[in-house]
Parts: structure tokens; sequence; C-alpha cells
């Protein structure tokens, strides 16, 4: 997989070829008055001089994939001190190490351990066991000037020199003002190296950062990397970050708790709605409806302001609220967590279905999973909800809103009208946590709670994804409004024949009423994690006008691309995805931090294989128990036997709906 990122003959030169640099670096509306032969003499003894500060790691270690015993991986650092402490990104330490190695000045390979992590710079501390190593020369300026050069280095292969790309500076405090942009050509290779200006001084450590924050795990950002954007960490925050890793303590994002009235960056509306039970927030005083009028002294006036402080900030800081209180202002110092516990969800098993009206008395129908708490009630297999507690039901929304408040161990009274009278249903102590069985439901059940109507067409549909020979195909129903359509993205069948697919999915996809996507690269080959942002392209480019379920709308993995699957589906900026299923494989969250887990936990459903080695058991029960320890749920499943699996899924996809 690393093969497809690792390639810097497109965007990188060696010494010798920086003597016809001119004709690819002098950018648009830069004065030439330095002249094309003193640039490329500048920027000769820059990548002369940053050579023995620039090294080149090896990082060896177990993988994953059963399949694979060990992997290796190649990325650069950047020398801090004489005793061999170095600074590098996090890319390629996503999983734990057998082995770190760095080549010193003199070209010697020597040991190295990783000290601590940075996750949200995205940096690493290291410190060789031994050997020679020459410090980097640091800028001290805060940010680098906009519109200046910018060097680029990295080391893929052994030699006297590394290769270089040249740019300029072309944006500061980006990414909530942790890091400075540049046009110069970033690879994966690039990552831990340096930014240096025309003086030699290194302004900046590059890291795969992005714009659209693209993911929790170390390696978020990546896709970015042939793009014209890459993004560095300037020098100035170094000795503070170094200080804390040298401890051996990892620095992680810190949580506060609460739900903001909007999540547009350019909202005035900077208000509280939720204050979470046992967070930070609730600790430190905030309550609903407090407006946030500054932290730290900084006036907040959207809240892009309040985003970005907030996602700059690690657990263990401590920040000054100014808020509105009604007509009092209100003060309060609150500390960060590493992560949230959230409230245990109650959960009865209930699929929302249409309002009903008859005659002055309105209701709600609700459909009842077989063998959910809610079933185990009642013979009946569907409801006409009038009443919920006090309050009358009625609309579907409503409804929908009740359930999604409910509370592991409360008591809730559920008025419905059946044949004839109306009755009463008490729950004494609501459970929480779904089945972790897929379950025995009928297809008549299936078409009565998801109104599939069987008289609908359905095609094949393909759509080109801008020009690069990208697409995505799928199997859709022709009526792009009604009803609303569940989604499964095929993420492992990118190069399967698309009459095979359709095969295999078009009955389960005709009675679930849901419809298959399948993106496909400009490459035809297997979709790996540097197709992150073709999967979201493909994704809307495939439901663009239509009416969608969002409750069932999953990724599907398979071997090749569970850690794909894994990091679209933790992406904190992405609510779109938020359940995955993964055949005869399990999600890559190795390096992901608990916390991240927590924040957006998953619903996932594992399809077992029969045969599997005892290493892909272990692996497959931590990252199992690391996604239920954050909160998400799990359902597992025989690959083999049983149901189909396209009928797995599509059952499971039914579950997500209930709650």
């Amino acid at each position: 997989m690393m093969q497809r990122f690792l390639r810097p003959a497109r965007y990188t030169w060696s010494l010798t070829s920086l003597i016809s640099l001119t004709l690819v670096v002098v950018p648009l509306g830069f004065s030439s008055a330095r002249g094309d032969k003193q640039l490329d003499t500048d920027v000769q003894r820059v990548i002369a001089q940053a050579a023995a500060s620039t090294v080149r790691i090896r990082i060896v270690g177990s993988s994953e994939d059963s399949s694979q015993a060990v992997t290796s991986q190649t990325t650069t650092g950047v020398v801090l001190t004489k005793s061999g402490l170095i600074i590098s990104s996090a890319f390629g330490f996503g999983s734990k190490p057998t082995a770190v190695l760095v080549e010193d000045a003199d070209g010697e390979r020597v040991a190295a351990r990783r000290l601590a992590t940075d996750y949200v710079r995205k940096l690493v501390l290291l410190q060789a066991e031994s050997g020679t190593f020459q410090p980097a020369r640091f800028s001290q300026r805060r940010w680098p000037v906009v519109g200046e050069y910018a060097i680029a280095a990295g080391r893929l292969y052994p030699g006297k020199l590394p290769s270089v790309s040249v740019g300029i500076i072309s944006a500061v405090k980006r990414i909530h003002e942790l890091a400075f942009q540049t046009d110069a050509k970033i690879s994966p290779v690039n990552y831990g190296g340096p930014v240096m200006n025309l003086d030699g001084e290194v302004t900046g450590i590059l890291v795969p950062l992005s714009p659209r924050e693209s993911g929790p795990g170390i390696n978020a950002g990546v896709e970015w990397y042939d793009s014209g954007i890459g993004f560095a960490v300037p020098a100035a925050d170094l000795p503070e970050i170094v200080r804390t890793l040298k401890t051996g303590r990892d620095r992680t994002r810190g949580f506060l708790g609460i739900r903001p009235a909007t999540e547009n960056p350019l909202s005035s509306d900077v208000r509280i709605t939720t204050v979470l039970p046992d967070s930070p927030a609730e600790t430190g005083g905030l309550k609903t409806d407090d407006r946030i009028v500054a932290i730290n002294d900084i006036p907040i006036t959207r809240y892009g302001e309040f985003q970005s402080i907030v996602k700059r900030a690690y657990a263990g800081d401590r920040l000054t609220f100014q808020l509105k209180r009604g007509g009092k202002q209100v003060e309060t110092e609150i500390t960060l967590a590493d992560k949230l516990v959230a409230p245990a969800a109650g959960y009865l098993g209930v699929i929302v279905g249409d309002a009903v009206t008859d005659g002055d008395q309105k209701s709600v129908r609700a459909h009842l999973l077989p063998g959910a708490p809610l079933a185990r009630q009642t013979d009946l297999q569907k409801l006409n909800i009038l009443r919920w507690n006090e309050t009358d039901v009625t609309s579907a929304l409503r409804l929908d809103r009740m359930l999604r408040g409910l509370l592991k161990d409360k008591t809730v009274q559920i008025r419905h009208q059946p044949e004839g009278s109306e009755q009463t249903l008490t729950i004494d102590a609501i459970p929480d946590g779904r089945s972790s069985q897929l379950p025995n439901v009928d297809q008549e059940f299936v078409r009565t709670a998801l109104g599939t109507d069987s008289e609908t067409e359905w095609n094949t549909f393909v759509e080109d994804i801008g020009e690069d020979g990208s697409l995505v195909w799928g199997y859709a129903p022709t009526d792009v409004k009604t009803p609303a359509t569940g989604v499964v993205v095929l993420l492992g069948d990118a190069t399967t024949p698309r009459e095979a697919v359709r095969n295999q999915w078009q009955d389960v996809c005709r009675l679930h009423n849901l419809m298959i996507v399948v993106p496909v690269n400009d490459e035809k080959t297997p979709l790996s994690r540097e197709d992150r942002a073709l999967v979201t392209e493909a994704f809307r480019k495939a439901v663009f006008g239509r009416a969608l379920d969002s409750r069932r709308i999953c990724l599907v993995a398979d071997q090749q691309s569970a850690e794909l699957a894994t990091e679209i589906l933790l992406n904190p900026e992405s609510r779109i995805f938020t359940s995955a299923a993964y055949i005869r494989t399990w999600p890559r969250t190795t390096g992901i931090p608990a916390q991240v887990i927590s924040e957006k936990p998953p619903s996932l459903l594992i399809l077992n294989g029969i045969v599997q080695s005892r290493t892909a058991q272990a692996l497959r029960a931590q990252a199992i128990s690391r996604v239920s320890e954050g909160g998400g749920t799990v359902v597992q499943s025989a690959a083999e036997g049983g149901p189909t699996i396209q009928e797995s899924i599509a059952l499971w996809c039914l579950t997500l709906k209930a709650r």
C-alpha cells in the first residue's frame, strides 16, 4: 500500500537537477530581482547545510494484516540536539513499531525509540540510542512571511543529500492556527522533514494535517500530498512541544463536553444547547443557553473562533470562559479532559413509521424489531403511539426525538391504540445497548417497516468524477425522491466486474430499499487510504438529489480497504458515515487515541471468516474491545453459513434504523 504513496520522482529534485530549477520553481507574482542563478545557488547552499540535520528514518513493525508479517516504512526527521533527539511527523507510527532506525550524519544506521506523540499537531519525538548528529538551525519568528520562498526536504533513499522541492509560503495561521501552508510539492516522504527559508533556517516541520481535518488518525491529511497544499507546524511551537514529549507523556486533544447551537463557523450564535453530564463543561459550571463571549480574554464573535481555540487545546489545558447568562456576565475556569464519558443511552428497538390521523386523533405508527426490548413487552409488531409520558405524539419527528433522548434505567409510559381501546405500556428501566445478534425477520416485516414498493424500477448508473478517469457506479431506484433510500458504499469492489456485484446485491437492494455505491479510482486498482477524498466525492455524486435514509448509510470493507474505512468512519468532521461492515477483517484502530473513538462512536458489523490465525483473532478482539470501550456498538456474525453477506449487511442496516 505504501508504494502508491512513495513516488518522489514526480515532484522532488536531487542536487544535480537543481540546475534546471528555474524552469519549475519561480512562483507567479515573484520578482526576478534575485535572479535565477542566484536562486539556484541559494537553494543548493540551504540543502547542503541541511543535509546533516535532515535524517532518514526506517520504521519496522508488525502489521495488523495477518497475511503480511512485517511492514517497513521510510520517513524523514529533523535533528534537535547532538545527543540524538529527533522530531518527526507521527506519519508511519500508527502501530507500535518493532524497531526504529535512524541514519546519522555519518550515514550509520542506529537504533532509536519513540518517546511520545503529539496527536494534535501530529508530531513524534525520537531518541537515538547512539550516533553522530548535527542539530538544525531554527527560525525564531512566530510565523514565516507569506510569499517568501519555502524549501522542503525529505529522505526516501540513502545518500549524501536529501530530495528537495521549492515553493512559497502561501498562508499562515491555518488549521485552527496550528500550521502554516506551502505550495511546495509535499509527499509522505517529506512528512517529518523541514521547511526552510533561503537563510537556511527551519521555519517548520511538515505534517499531514488537512484543512478539512479529514480524519482522527496520525495519517489524516495524506490525501493532500499531491495537491499543491502542504502544512507545517511552526518552529516556534517546538520548544513547548518537546518539553512535554521528553517526559514520555503523549499530548492529546482536550475535550470540553458541550453541544453548540450551530457548527457554522461564520455564525454569531455561539451558544450552548447541551452540557454533557460529568464533563469538564458541567464541572466548570457551564449551563444550557450560556453565550460564550470570550475565552482566555480572546473575544468570540463567531463559532469558528470558538472552534479554533478549543480544537488546538490539549487535555489538561485550563481555559477561562467569559459568558453571558441572561443579563449577567459570568466567568469560570475549565480544565479540558482527555476523554468524555457519554451517558448510557437507552434502547427499545422501535422503527418510527408514518403519522396516522383518525378523525381528530393523531398518532405515529411504530414497528417493533423482533426480540428488541419493547417487542418483549407485547405480542404486537406495530403500535400506533398516541402519547409518550406526558407528551402527545403528533408527528414522526416528535417520536423520533423522544427515542433519541432515551437514557438507560429511565421509566417511560407509552400510550398506544391497538385494535379496540387505548392501552398503556410502562417500561420501568429502559435497557441500554443493542442486541449483538442479527434479527430474525420475515420479508413482510422488512417491506412494512421500510415502506418498500415492489413496483419501483431499479437501474445501474455510472458517473465520472473529475477528468482523471475516476468514477462511481451503483445500483439504485429510478425514483430519486421516495421512499428514502439506504446506501451501502462498497470499498472492496472497485475491481470486481459490475455485473457480478449487481447480481449479488440486486434482490437484497430491492427488498430493503438499499442502493449500492462503488467508487473506482483513476488507476482502477483496489482502494487504499489515499482514496479517502475519492470515496466522499463518489458518495456525493451518486446520491445527489436523492431522498436518503440517513441511519442506513454504511461503508463495507474487505481486508485491503479496512484502514480506509476506519479513517473515514472516525473522521470527526464528517457525520455522513457512522457505520461500517467489515468482511473477514476488522477496524484498524491501532494508533488512534481512545478519545477520538468516543467522540464519534461507530456502529460496526464484523463478518468473521471460518479460518483465522491466532494473531488475527487477537487483533480483531483488540479492535472490537477498543471500539466498545469508546461507546461504539459491535455486532458479530459468521460470513459463511446462514444469511448471505449481502443479506446480513441489509439486516444489520435495518437494526441501525431502530432506536
